[in-house]
């Protein structure tokens, strides 16, 4: 059995709301194009996506769209390769997230 070496960010999106998310963007600060979507995130359902972080220089700020709103949810550098938790806990009447967001997350 092959066991390999995590090298870029997990990104692990849990909807615990009662409503199905369709089109979550995720992106990196000062990109030009999306780098990752998620198309659709069931009720009580977790969905993975990975960023790729290697080419970055110096800090930037990973965000994630819904809608017409933007949540930052971490800063990465190259070095950064560990999982991350985006957890949406409520969707308001305007369509606004409830986030929980656990850095360096472990299944």
């Amino acid at each position: 059995m092959y066991f390999g070496i995590q090298t870029l960010p997990n990104i692990f999106i849990d909807n615990d709301t009662k409503h199905d998310l369709l089109d979550l963007h995720f992106f990196i600060e000062g990109s030009k194009s999306w780098e990752e979507k998620v198309k659709k995130v069931k009720s009580n359902e977790r969905k993975m996506l990975t960023i790729y972080n290697r080419n970055m220089v110096g800090e930037k700020k990973l965000y994630m769209q819904y809608k017409n709103e933007q949540y930052e949810i971490f800063k990465l550098t190259k070095d950064y390769w560990s999982n991350i938790l985006v957890k949406i806990d409520d969707v308001s009447q305007d369509n606004r997230l409830s986030l929980t967001i656990t850095p360096n997350f472990s299944l």
